[in-house]
C-alpha cells in the first residue's frame, strides 16, 4: 500500500512540487542578479560595450580631424617673422585668413615661452603666459603636433591642438586651434557619429554640465540640478547619473554610457540613448514562460501519454501563468532599479555661482587682460545679476566694463560703474522673464591695465547678489570665488622665478586638494633654490632643483609657501614666496533643528540647520535630502511638506569654501 502511495505522489505531487520549487527558483535567481547581468539590461541595452567603443571611436576621429587641420596650416616664415617680432596685428590677420578655412572657435599663436601673442575672435586675449598656466602645457616643447582634452583658459573643458612654428630649426613659438565643448559642439558631434534619439553630454567634475544636445528647457534644468557643483559630489564620480544605469526622463527611459576623456577622470561625455526594456520585458518573459512551459510538458510526459485530465491541464495553465507574471513583475521591479527618475526640485534651489573667468594667471604687464564676471545657473532661472567687484587701483587699473557678449541685454543694465580712486565696480543688470537657465554665462567682462608688477586680486563684495526668477527676487546665490593673477615686466629675467601652479591657481581661494604641482619658466643654466614651509617669509632655502616643476602633498590643512630663488654661478636672485591654501578638514556636522519629528500626512516640517568651518568658511548654501531623493542645495529655514506616510529621513550637507562637506540626518514620523 505505502509503495502505491509513494507511486502516485511522484506522479502527482512530487512532480508539482519540482515544478513550482523550480520556478521559485529561477525567479530567486532574476531578483538577484546584478544590473551587469541582468538579462532584460544586456538585451535592450543594444551592446553597452559596443556602443562604448563607437563612442570612443568617435573621439579619438575628433582628435584626429582636429589634428589634420592645424597641420594643414600652412606655416610659411611669414608666419614665423610676425611670432618672433610679435607682431599683434599682423598675426591676428593671418589667424582671421587661416579660421575661415578651419573654422576653430578660437585660434593662438604663442612664443616660445608661452606668451600669448595673439587669438582670433577673441582679439582682447593678449599676454597670458599659457606655457604656465595651463594644463597642457607639456605641448609647447614638443616639435610635433598634439592634440588632447583638457580645461580652457576660458571655458571649462575645451579640446585644443597645436603645431610648432619652426623656423631654421628652431622651435619659434606655437599655433593653438581650439574647439569648445559646448551646446553646438555637442550637437554637431552627436548628428556625425549618431542617430537623432541619442543625446550628448559633455561634463567636468568641477563645473557640472558643460554642453549638450538637449533642446528641452526643463531637461537641462534637470541635467544642471544633478551633474551640478556639489550635487552627490560629482568631482569623485558619485554623482548619480554616474552611478545609474540609465534616467527616466519625461519621454520614457533612457540608458547612460560615461566615458572619461583624460586620464584622471575629471572630464567626461555621457551618451544617452532610449530604452525598449519595458516592451522587451513582455517578449523575453514571454519566451522563458514558453522554455518553462517546455519543461513541464517533459517532466508530466508520463502523465500525457496515460492519464492527461483537465485537471493537469488546469494545473498547467495556473503554474504557467503564475510563473509568466512573478517573472515579469520581478523583471519590471529589477530593471527600474537600474534607471534614475530625474524629478525636479519639491523648492527652489539655490545653486548659483559666480566666478571670474580666468580665476587665475600671469601675464605680461604692458597688455591689457579681459577678465570675465562668469555665471554658473546651476538649474534656477536668474532675473537679475548685482555685482560689485573690489581691486586694488594701487596695483590694477580697471579700464572698461564690456558687456558685448552678457546674456543680459545691453538696454536691461541699470548700473555699469568704475570707481578707481575706492576700487569699486558695480555692475547690475536684469534679465526679463523667462529669465536665464543656461549652465553658464557672461555677466560682463573687466578690462584690466596692471600699474605696477606683482600680485593682485579682485573679490567680489559680501552684497553681490544672483536673484532668481520666482517672483520673488530671492539670492540663490552660493558662492563667489575671487580672482589671483600676476602681472610681470620681463618673464625671462635672471633675477627672479614666476611660479604658478595649475593644481592651486587661485592665491585668493581655498583648495580641497592636498597633492601640489608648482612651476615656474627657468632659464637655461640656471639652478633653482627651494623650500616648501607654513611661513610667509622665509629665506633659507636647502633643496635645489635644475628642473621647472616640483611636486609635494600635504597632510594637515593651512596655508604654505613655496619659495624659490634662481642661481647662476654664485650669484643669488630675488626669492619668491607662492602661497597655497590647502582645506582637507570637513566642516562641523550640521546641526538640524525641526518643527517636529511626528507629523500627519500633508503637514508642512520647518527645519533650520547651520554649521561651521573654522579654515576656509562655509558657503551659505546647505544640501538637503529628503527620502530617496536627490541632495539638492537649499538655505535656511526651509519649508518641506510631507505626504507619504512612514518614517522619512532627511540628510543636511554643509559644504565649506574648499568644496569638503559633512553630513547630518533626523528621522520624521509621517501618520
Amino acid at each position: 500500500m505505502f509503495q502505491i502511495f509513494l507511486k502516485k505522489v511522484r506522479k502527482t505531487t512530487w512532480e508539482k512540487t519540482l515544478l513550482i520549487g523550480l520556478a521559485l527558483v529561477i525567479l530567486l535567481i532574476f531578483a538577484l542578479l546584478p544590473d551587469n547581468l541582468n538579462p532584460i539590461l544586456l538585451v535592450t541595452n543594444h551592446d553597452p560595450q559596443g556602443r562604448n567603443k563607437v563612442l570612443t571611436a568617435a573621439l579619438v576621429q575628433e582628435i584626429s580631424q582636429a589634428s589634420n587641420k592645424i597641420q594643414e596650416v600652412e606655416f610659411s616664415d611669414t608666419l614665423a617673422q610676425f611670432t618672433q617680432e610679435q607682431n599683434f596685428f599682423h598675426l591676428v590677420g593671418l589667424l582671421e585668413k587661416i579660421n575661415s578655412k578651419y573654422n576653430f572657435d578660437k585660434l593662438r599663436v604663442v612664443n616660445s615661452n608661452g606668451l600669448l601673442l595673439a587669438s582670433f575672435p577673441d582679439v582682447k586675449e593678449q599676454g597670458n603666459n599659457v606655457y604656465l598656466t595651463t594644463e597642457w602645457k607639456n605641448i609647447f616643447s614638443q616639435t610635433h603636433t598634439q592634440t588632447l582634452f583638457g580645461r580652457g583658459t576660458h571655458f571649462p573643458l575645451v579640446l585644443v591642438t597645436s603645431q610648432p612654428i619652426i623656423q631654421d630649426n628652431s622651435l619659434v613659438g606655437t599655433i593653438l586651434g581650439t574647439y569648445f565643448l559646448d551646446n553646438d559642439y555637442a550637437k554637431v558631434f552627436r548628428d556625425t557619429y549618431f542617430d537623432q534619439d541619442v543625446d550628448i553630454v559633455f561634463y567636468t567634475r568641477d563645473e557640472g554640465l558643460v554642453g549638450s544636445t538637449f533642446t528641452d528647457a526643463d531637461t537641462v534644468k534637470l541635467m544642471n540640478a544633478y551633474l551640478g557643483i556639489g550635487a552627490e559630489d560629482l568631482r569623485l564620480g558619485k554623482g548619480p547619473l554616474l552611478t545609474h544605469q540609465g534616467v527616466k526622463f519625461s519621454d520614457g527611459y533612457h540608458y547612460i554610457h560615461d566615458i572619461a576623456l583624460d586620464d584622471s577622470g575629471q572630464y567626461g561625455v555621457l551618451l544617452i540613448h532610449p530604452s525598449s526594456h519595458q516592451s522587451n520585458v513582455i517578449v523575453i518573459t514571454a519566451i522563458v514562460t514558453f522554455l518553462f512551459f517546455l519543461f513541464q510538458l517533459y517532466v508530466h510526459r508520463g502523465v500525457l501519454k496515460h492519464s492527461w485530465s483537465s485537471r493537469h491541464f488546469f494545473w498547467f495553465i495556473i503554474i504557467t501563468f503564475i510563473f509568466f507574471f512573478s517573472t515579469f513583475i520581478i523583471w519590471i521591479y529589477q530593471t527600474d532599479k537600474a534607471f534614475l527618475a530625474l524629478k525636479p526640485s519639491p523648492y527652489l534651489i539655490y545653486n548659483s555661482t559666480l566666478k571670474f573667468s580666468p580665476e587665475a594667471t600671469v601675464f605680461d604687464k604692458k597688455f591689457e587682460q579681459s577678465i570675465a564676471l562668469q555665471l554658473n545657473s546651476g538649474g534656477e532661472s536668474i532675473n537679475a545679476v548685482e555685482a560689485i567687484v573690489h581691486f586694488d587701483p594701487t596695483s590694477v587699473s580697471v579700464v572698461e566694463v564690456d558687456t558685448t557678449r552678457s546674456f543680459c541685454d545691453p538696454g536691461m543694465f541699470l548700473e555699469k560703474s568704475i570707481d578707481e580712486q575706492a576700487g569699486v565696480v558695480r555692475v547690475t543688470c536684469v534679465v526679463p522673464s523667462p529669465g536665464f537657465s543656461e549652465s553658464s554665462g557672461i555677466v560682463a567682462e573687466l578690462l584690466v591695465q596692471a600699474v605696477r608688477d606683482g600680485a593682485f586680486t579682485l573679490t567680489y563684495d559680501g552684497e553681490t547678489k544672483v536673484l532668481a526668477h520666482d517672483g520673488l527676487g530671492t539670492n540663490v546665490l552660493r558662492l563667489a570665488e575671487n580672482g589671483s593673477y600676476q602681472a610681470i615686466t620681463d618673464f625671462i629675467t635672471n633675477s627672479q622665478a614666476f611660479v604658478f601652479s595649475i593644481t592651486h591657481p587661485n592665491q585668493a581661494r581655498w583648495y580641497h586638494n592636498p597633492n601640489i604641482h608648482i612651476a615656474w619658466l627657468a632659464n637655461p643654466g640656471f639652478s633653482y633654490r627651494y623650500a616648501v614651509d607654513q611661513l610667509a617669509d622665509t629665506v633659507t632655502l636647502n633643496s635645489t632643483s635644475t628642473t621647472n616643476t616640483y611636486d609635494f602633498s600635504v597632510n594637515k590643512s593651512g596655508t604654505y609657501y613655496f619659495h624659490i630663488q634662481p642661481l647662476k654661478v654664485g650669484k643669488q636672485g630675488v626669492i619668491t614666496h607662492y602661497p597655497i591654501h590647502v582645506d582637507i578638514d570637513p566642516p562641523d556636522k550640521p546641526k538640524i533643528l525641526a518643527s517636529a519629528r511626528t507629523v500627519k500626512s500633508g503637514d508642512v516640517v520647518r527645519l533650520n540647520f547651520s554649521s561651521h568651518d573654522s579654515l576656509s568658511g562655509l558657503q551659505k548654501t546647505f544640501y538637503v535630502k529628503i527620502g530617496d531623493s536627490l541632495l539638492l542645495p537649499a538655505t535656511a529655514p526651509l519649508f518641506i511638506p510631507l505626504v507619504e506616510k512612514g518614517p522619512i529621513i532627511i540628510v543636511v550637507r554643509a559644504f565649506d569654501q574648499a568644496g569638503n562637506f559633512g553630513d547630518s540626518a533626523i528621522k520624521i514620523e509621517v501618520e
